[in-house]
């Protein structure tokens, strides 16, 4: 799991990633991201290098594309 936060942590440092992290869902953890890229395939490759997705632990992903958004500047 070092990996999985190291490697979403990169992926936030490159401008790829808006938000990242765990949600508490009473049926079961899981996690979420909000990728800031200009395709799908490449929001599909960043999920899929994942460490958890490349050692094969029994994660997935689920991709959704998100058209508009407000957003606030937390600064």
């Amino acid at each position: 799991m070092q990996q999985h936060f190291a490697y979403w942590g990169k992926r936030m440092a490159e401008g790829q990633v808006l938000v990242v992290g765990p949600v508490m869902d009473p049926d079961g953890p899981y996690g979420i991201a909000i990728l800031t890229v200009d395709d799908e395939a490449t929001a599909s490759a960043i999920c899929a290098a994942d460490p958890v997705l490349v050692a094969d632990l029994g994660f997935s992903y689920q991709l959704f594309q998100m058209h508009n958004a407000l957003v606030t500047d937390l600064r």
